[in-house]
């Protein structure tokens, strides 16, 4: 999985992580490494994306709910 490779190539931790998101596939690959994970309404509604796995959905990054999903998974 792509994203357990960037996570280990990183030395990052899955918890401490952010997936941004577009399409169905990116979602599960991102989700199923444990990564929270942004859906970004570019082309799939809100509903494909959670539908997908997404914790949250996006219309651009300066949603105000964003900053609250990143603030949580950094712990700030």
């Amino acid at each position: 999985m792509p994203y357990l490779e960037g996570l280990r190539a990183a030395n990052a931790a899955a918890n401490l992580s952010v997936a941004f998101e577009d399409s169905r596939s990116g979602i599960a690959s991102a989700s199923a490494a444990g990564i929270a994970t942004v859906g970004v309404r570019s082309s799939l509604s809100h509903a494909d994306l959670v539908g997908a796995g997404a914790l949250l959905t996006v219309a651009s990054f300066d949603d105000p709910e964003l900053m609250k999903l990143i603030a949580a998974t950094m712990g700030w």
